[in-house]
């Protein structure tokens, strides 16, 4: 199915979500080229909630990871991550963002990012909790279990 049919297909609720998710993974994808990480990762943080619709955070997931595979290519996981920690953060969704790395095949570091919700993984796959040793969480508030 192309694209301009799921488009028509998705109610108007997600179509706003879909256009938010689309414009956040941009942004951050430009700031993390222009700004340091930290700024970014503060950006989010400082952010006010209290938006007043209710997003499921499985769905933001699903709709971020769409635009961001069409978007950003390959390497889409901290836009994706910053984007998905945002949407839900503005929407009083307690979210921790990870960055984790490990070794590669050819012993070069590799780093990836992802966001749980409720100890669960939302965007990154799950496999990044057991594959990639994380890193202090990047979340205010909350101690690191490694």
């Amino acid at each position: 199915m192309n694209t301009w049919r799921k488009w028509r297909r998705l109610a108007w609720p997600d179509r706003w979500l879909l256009v938010k998710a689309l414009v956040l993974v941009m942004t951050f994808r430009v700031g993390l080229a222009l700004f340091p990480y930290r700024r970014v990762v503060r950006f989010v943080d400082r952010t006010p909630a209290g938006e007043a619709v209710r997003y499921d955070p499985a769905r933001v997931a699903r709709l971020v990871r769409a635009v961001a595979r069409r978007l950003l290519g390959d390497r889409p996981c901290l836009p994706q991550a910053l984007a998905v920690r945002y949407l839900l953060h503005r929407a009083g969704v307690d979210t921790v963002l990870h960055i984790g790395v490990a070794k590669g095949p050819a012993r070069e570091l590799l780093a990836h990012a992802w966001v749980e919700y409720r100890g669960r993984v939302l965007i990154g796959g799950e496999s990044s909790i057991h594959r990639y040793v994380p890193l202090r969480p990047l979340t205010p508030g909350r101690k690191s279990a490694a």
